[in-house]
């Protein structure tokens, strides 16, 4: 058992399996995403000031970590994230109009 890699899979403490997620963020976010996911995050340059991450999460984990970083954090992949992303922000943008 490897408690580190598991804290880093289950952001938040939510039990179940894994998946593999990608995600892309600000340069200047990094320090919080290696806090938060551990040195196991694979991260790769997209362009001068945003970074493509890879880890492997728990996916209920992942939408609220994503929620709280929504306005620095666009999720990837997989698609099944993207979607619960998009309607949990429909759901919130209709009721702050």
């Amino acid at each position: 058992f490897d408690l580190p890699n598991h804290m880093a899979e289950h952001v938040y403490m939510y039990a179940g399996e894994s998946v593999h997620v990608t995600f892309h963020t600000g340069k200047p976010q990094i320090a919080d995403v290696l806090d938060w996911f551990g040195r196991d995050a694979q991260l790769s340059a997209v362009d001068d000031d945003t970074v493509q991450v890879e880890v492997k999460v728990n996916e209920n984990a992942m939408f609220f970590w994503a929620l709280q970083y929504g306005l620095v954090v666009e999720v990837k992949s997989p698609e099944s994230l993207r979607s619960r992303l998009a309607e949990a922000t429909k759901a919130m943008a209709k009721k702050y109009r």
